[in-house]
């Protein structure tokens, strides 16, 4: 091929300029290879991390002594009984203040109830929209609106499964517990690590419920189409007088709260940007009204913890 000579350039032979241009092409298609290598990772992990609200979270653990001392100094000047577990989920860290104190659990097994349901759901062994027929036997009295409606009524099990959690709802739950099986559920819950599942008992600890909360974590990261419903209800409950009274509105709290007679609790995670974390607040020998107090004023003392970990002002 006849290659003509340009003035004031140095003349390359045609080969030579054929080898540079293969050298510069493929030197292109490394670029950008590279390139789009490098825009699909960050993708990736911002759908990864999406679902907690966090990108970047850091790994270092927060030195929870000063933290562990104000509150227990804080409750000790209260009245009442309580147990405190919070769990950094960056870093696993743990602050436990009288974690395997025994209570009653109340509505707080709503969590690992509908945990277990839900890893039923991601294994294909359950159809949420599967239809369930509200008999006479699943009647209770409480919270929830399930009751009021006439035997026979039918609702799927997506639509229990959020009665039971916006709404608390016991008929709901009741009907759940019928369809799963209640020992299953126990031995989901013992299987997953639970100290105190059992039998014919409804009892549980601080420890106890902060453990399902983390596992319910691990499985929405590891499941986050199927998890997004579950989460969105324990966001969207209609009883927030305890973890996230005196948390800002903008930051989501998953939580379930617990009620009987003298006992109020509260479990859930705080999607703090950057640092959430699971936290367990059970409480008895006290008011309803006293514990909100107690509860929400302990859930801002580990925020703003959390927030101090995080580096934010």
């Amino acid at each position: 091929m006849y290659t003509p000579y340009r003035p004031g350039e140095p003349f390359v032979p045609a080969r030579h300029r054929t080898t540079r241009k293969r050298r510069r092409r493929r030197l292109l298609r490394l670029l950008i290879a590279a390139l789009l290598l490098g825009w699909a990772g960050f993708e990736g992990g911002k759908v990864a991390s999406n679902w907690v609200r966090s990108e970047g979270v850091p790994q270092t653990a927060p030195d929870y002594q000063e933290l562990r001392q104000a509150v227990a100094s804080y409750l000790a000047a209260q009245p009442g009984t309580y147990g405190v577990v919070v769990i950094d989920l960056a870093s696993g860290a743990r602050m436990d203040i009288d974690g395997d104190r025994v209570f009653y659990a109340a509505s707080t097994f709503k969590l690992p109830l509908n945990l277990y349901l839900y890893t039923q759901i991601a294994q294909g062994k359950i159809d949420p929209a599967t239809k369930l027929t509200y008999e006479a036997s699943d009647y209770e009295e409480g919270t929830g609106w399930i009751a009021s409606t006439p035997f026979g009524s039918q609702y799927t099990i997506r639509e229990l499964s959020q009665a039971s959690i916006v709404a608390s709802d016991n008929v709901a739950t009741n009907m759940l517990l019928d369809y799963l099986g209640i020992d299953n559920v126990k031995s989901f819950m013992a299987q997953l690590g639970g100290k105190q599942v059992v039998d014919g008992k409804n009892v549980t600890t601080a420890a106890d419920m902060a453990l399902y909360a983390a596992k319910l974590y691990e499985f929405a990261n590891q499941h986050p189409d199927t998890a997004a419903p579950l989460l969105d209800d324990l966001e969207h409950t209609d009883f927030n007088d305890r973890i996230p009274a005196k948390l800002p509105p903008d930051v989501p709290v998953a939580h379930k709260i617990g009620n009987w007679t003298d006992q109020w609790h509260d479990v859930g995670i705080v999607f703090l940007p950057g640092r959430p974390y699971v936290i367990s607040l059970f409480s008895r020998d006290i008011d309803q009204s006293t514990a909100a107090r107690v509860l929400s004023t302990v859930s801002r003392m580990v925020y703003d913890a959390q927030v101090r970990a995080a580096g934010r002002s």
